[in-house]
């Protein structure tokens, strides 16, 4: 019976700080400043370099920046979340939008997820049935 509750003990562990080293990963990989090239909803808005839209990723920071002045702050974590289908009513690829971003410890409302790839950073939110969702395209700037 100990050994039983070892290896359940030890699976556990495992599967946890296995966790916490994907959502690490995705973490780091968004450090620095991102701005804004995209926005999609019931319309689509392309914005060139320059527009002033930037996210800013310092360790677990951030920073809305809005024509060079910061207009929100605080801090931030990402979890995995595998709802992201049902959270969107969308079908989504498996591998994408496995994470969400959780901003100032707020738990409630809208789920934002998150995907993050070479230089590249994409949000997606909403039901897109029902509100029209929303998925909004960054680009690395440093």
């Amino acid at each position: 019976m100990k050994k039983l509750i070892i290896a359940v003990c030890l699976i556990v562990f495992l599967g946890i700080t296995g966790c916490r080293k994907e959502s690490n990963s995705i973490r780091n990989s968004i450090q620095g400043s991102w701005e804004l090239r995209r926005a999609s909803g019931m319309l689509t808005v392309d914005y060139p370099p320059g527009t002033g839209q930037v996210f800013k990723f310092s360790g677990s920071s951030y920073e809305i920046i809005t024509n060079g002045q910061v207009t929100k702050s605080g801090t931030f974590e990402i979890v995995k979340d595998p709802s992201v289908a049902a959270a969107t009513c969308m079908v989504i690829a498996e591998n994408q939008y496995q994470y969400r971003i959780i901003y100032d410890n707020n738990n409630t409302g809208t789920k934002k997820f998150i995907q993050a790839g070479n230089d590249s950073l994409h949000f997606i939110s909403g039901c897109f049935a029902v509100d029209a969702g929303n998925i909004s395209d960054y680009v690395k700037i440093d």
